[in-house]
């Protein structure tokens, strides 16, 4: 499925992983481009390292509206009124920043759940902007971002976050991490992040090993390895109901499929254009 995607969408590369929750166990991994291993020789002679990358772990990237999660957490944690609207400027918005943040669809006013069920970027930074700097960039080391999980795989990238120090003097680059851009991450430390959401609220270390055998003793592998508590339990199971309701009314309904509940969420992050220092126009 990953490699029709990635033909079907004339891709330059693609990345998939699929987590069991509830004891981190990695039920699947695969990066495209690949290679043969019986054949690497034939690889071409420019390719670098290009094929060899695992990107679940090794390419971090800015993960667009995936990464509202963090500012949704924290609000409900910290009990923010649920209730409230928030008026969403009709698509573009400058206050305290120099540069404006824009909605891909214009809205008025929306409730708290319908900000992050139809993706609005302005609502999202009026959430952000009620919350102390602090509280959100604690949040995101909650959910393990820019820091390695330690999985036993070489060439593990921690992503990139910057320092709160940093932050306090760029209020603007953490208003955009709000809604998933100048942050970095890895598709490893998402899925991981949103496993937590799924179990109750516990990130979790990844594990590729099942079990060990030898000849004298069987070491098994089942038991989930906490790393810490990244949300409350009753931040859970808003959030869990909220990714549902991406699926059935939001930005997410062509994943929908009947009779199966899924929650999801959908992000479209621009990509930073290193050598022109902007983000690219393609």
């Amino acid at each position: 499925q990953l490699k029709k995607a990635f033909l079907d969408n004339n891709a330059k590369s693609a990345n998939g992983i699929i987590v069991n929750p509830y004891n981190g166990e990695i039920i699947a991994m695969a990066s495209i481009p690949d290679f043969n291993l019986n054949n690497y020789r034939n690889l071409p002679s420019d390719s670098s390292n290009y094929y060899y990358t695992n990107r679940v772990i090794s390419s971090a990237y800015e993960p667009g509206s995936t990464f509202k999660i963090i500012c949704f957490s924290e609000a409900f944690d910290s009990n923010k009124n649920k209730s409230d609207k928030y008026f969403c400027e009709n698509g573009n918005y400058i206050g305290k920043y120099q540069q404006s943040f824009r909605d891909h669809d214009p809205y008025d006013s929306l409730s708290f759940s319908d900000i992050f069920t139809y993706s609005s970027n302005i609502g999202t930074i009026k959430v952000f902007e009620s919350l102390s700097k602090n509280s959100f960039y604690k949040k995101m080391q909650d959910f393990g971002f820019g820091i390695k999980t330690n999985i036993s795989l070489k060439d593990e990238s921690r992503g990139d976050i910057k320092s709160i120090n940093y932050y306090n003097t760029n209020l603007r680059d953490l208003a955009s991490a709000s809604i998933g851009q100048s942050i970095l991450v890895t598709n490893l430390q998402l899925a991981l992040a949103y496993s937590s959401i799924a179990n109750g609220g516990y990130l979790l270390k990844p594990k590729i090993v099942k079990k060990i055998i030898s000849n004298d003793y069987i070491d098994n592998f089942d038991d989930p390895i906490i790393v810490r508590r990244s949300i409350q339990s009753k931040t859970s199971e808003f959030l869990i109901s909220n990714l549902n309701q991406v699926i059935n009314k939001g930005t997410g309904q062509k994943a929908y499929i009947d009779e199966i509940e899924i929650g999801g969420k959908t992000g479209t992050a621009e990509i930073w254009d290193k050598e022109n220092k902007q983000y690219s126009n393609k």
